[in-house]
């Protein structure tokens, strides 16, 4: 089940080409989870990123990831984190708070990201904070934030396809 794609399909614009996108979506990450087990599984590219924790307020909606980003994810002589991996930080925030306030019961496809780059970030520690602005019943609206000592570095938004864990199976 591992190496199986799905596809998940969208219609686009009146008189687009083509009539239908079809996106790639990996087999679920969460399967038969329950919440309490929500805090141990973790996709295995955290790992690349750094990941060191995180942390779920369920009050406010709000998750918070730890990384640690060594010099091999940068450029400019290891002095600068490239920008993907800066936006790929902040968009597991952004899934990680969703899966988390829907009980593991849907994985996520970003549909669209908007990332905007306010300061360089260095090898060093980092602080993703993703939220939820909106949710419906097939769309999320999320937003994140990236700290580095206590300096925000970036700030994301995006919309993400929800997608029920047994419909992707």
């Amino acid at each position: 089940m591992a190496e199986r794609l799905n596809a998940l399909v969208l219609k686009t614009s009146k008189g687009a080409t083509p009539s239908r996108v079809r996106i790639p979506v990996s087999p679920p990450i969460f399967i038969n989870v329950k919440k309490s087990d929500l805090t141990t599984i973790q996709p295995m590219f955290l790992e690349t990123l750094g990941f060191v924790s995180h942390s779920y307020d369920e009050e406010i909606t709000e998750v918070s990831m730890e990384f640690n980003v060594s010099k091999l994810l940068t450029h400019s002589n290891g002095t600068i984190v490239q920008g993907g991996f800066i936006t790929a930080m902040m968009d597991s925030s952004m899934g990680h708070v969703v899966v988390r306030k829907l009980n593991g019961e849907f994985n996520l496809a970003t549909l669209s990201m908007n990332i905007n780059f306010i300061l360089p970030g260095k090898p060093g520690n980092f602080i993703a904070k993703g939220y939820i602005d909106k949710i419906g019943k097939s769309i999320a609206f999320t937003s994140s934030k990236l700290f580095q000592d206590n300096k925000l570095v970036a700030t994301a938004s995006a919309s993400n396809k929800l997608i029920r864990i047994k419909d992707a199976q």
